[in-house]
């Protein structure tokens, strides 16, 4: 109902700006993703891994060497433009990283070939997707079976959250509990 405070224009910025928001906010994952693999490209050994993307491919950092991730995560900034940089500098600590996890909707990952877990990093501003979870599933059962440990960071990259989960179902079940308190 129209009140004779609310102009109509209200209503609709009211009702629509979270959906918008949303569209651009897929639009941008959608971009910084096809960035990433067209530098990166993509693998499917976990271990060569350095991002799962918000579509579940993961980022291929192994560099020049073959079976193991020897770029760092900071060596994302390769796709950014001047601006780009500049805008990561308003983030205290792994600025690159950090507008990149955010603005493609990816989880940084650390996945050893013969060691017994994977390690995931999100912001605390990050939603997990589907295609992510099945994608931390594959990594967990690639070569053995792995845990996870996972850390939520804030805004500040300081850690505010932090565990391990043995399947990714107890991993759903910790970030539920997490985002409820």
């Amino acid at each position: 109902m129209i009140t004779n405070t609310e102009s109509t224009s209200q209503i609709i910025k009211r009702r629509f700006d979270p959906i918008i928001k949303k569209v651009e906010s897929i639009q941008s994952n959608i971009e910084w993703t096809e960035r990433a693999i067209d530098y990166f490209g993509t693998t499917l050994k976990p271990h060569e891994a350095g991002y799962i993307l918000y579509n579940g491919e993961m980022l291929d950092f192994y560099g020049e060497y073959v079976d193991q991730r020897r770029l760092d995560h900071a060596e994302i900034q390769q796709i950014f433009t001047e601006e780009e940089i500049e805008k990561s500098k308003k983030y205290r600590y792994n600025g690159t990283i950090q507008l990149f996890q955010t603005e493609a909707n990816a989880s940084r990952i650390n996945s050893a070939q013969y060691g017994g877990y994977v390690h995931m990093a999100i912001y605390d501003t990050q939603l997990i997707t589907i295609e992510q979870l099945k994608t931390l599933e594959y990594i967990i059962n690639y070569d053995t079976k792995k845990h996870i440990t996972y850390d939520i960071l804030n805004d500040d990259s300081r850690v505010i959250r932090y565990g391990e989960a043995i399947s990714v179902e107890n991993l759903i079940n910790k970030l539920y509990i997490y985002v409820q308190h």
